[in-house]
């Protein structure tokens, strides 16, 4: 397992490191695209590849170059107050990080790693604990996918407006954003 964690990230350093050169030759000015600040909304699916999946929807930002994304998906049973026992649910968390490297003045290429985990299971509702955010219910679970996370994103900028379009190991995703 260490020597693949090496592996993956002298390629990401080697990716980078060539990645850097290509965007300063092209933009001429090297890395000042990255001034600024952006936000937007990310929605996709997660676990395609294995026999666990689902999708999430979530947050991202970049500040200077740096990026990183959240995206969620909770049981739709987790705080609700119906004692039953709800079969199969599943739930979703992924969070990313990276920095962006501008080929263009419209266009980027963000390496990202994380993590990723969906699991489906069940919520039973007669078992549940009190929590600041009300109550919690209790959650046996059944399967997983989840672990080491990583791929990239391309980032297109159309004035003030951003899309996003990204591809990791345990999913794709997509979103829409603002830049300020």
């Amino acid at each position: 397992m260490k020597t693949n964690l090496k592996k993956i990230l002298l390629f990401a350093v080697l990716i980078t490191t060539g990645l850097q050169a290509h965007a300063q030759l092209l933009q001429g000015e090297g890395f000042k695209g990255n001034k600024g600040f952006s936000m937007g909304l990310l929605g996709g699916a997660f676990g395609i590849y294995d026999d666990v999946s689902n999708m999430g929807i979530g947050l991202n930002a970049t500040i200077s170059g740096v990026y990183v994304d959240l995206l969620v998906m909770p049981r739709a049973h987790e705080s609700s107050t119906d004692v039953a026992v709800h079969k199969d649910e599943k739930q979703t968390v992924s969070v990313h990080a990276g920095y962006q490297f501008p080929l263009t003045s419209w266009i980027s290429v963000i390496p990202v790693v994380g993590f990723t985990s969906v699991k489906i299971g069940d919520t039973d509702g007669r078992r549940w604990a009190s929590s600041s955010n009300g109550i919690t219910n209790s959650f046996r679970e059944k399967d997983k996918t989840e672990g080491f996370d990583y791929g990239g994103v391309l980032c297109f900028n159309i004035k003030k407006v951003r899309l996003y379009a990204a591809g990791t190991r345990y999913g794709i995703y997509g979103g829409v954003g603002l830049l300020f």
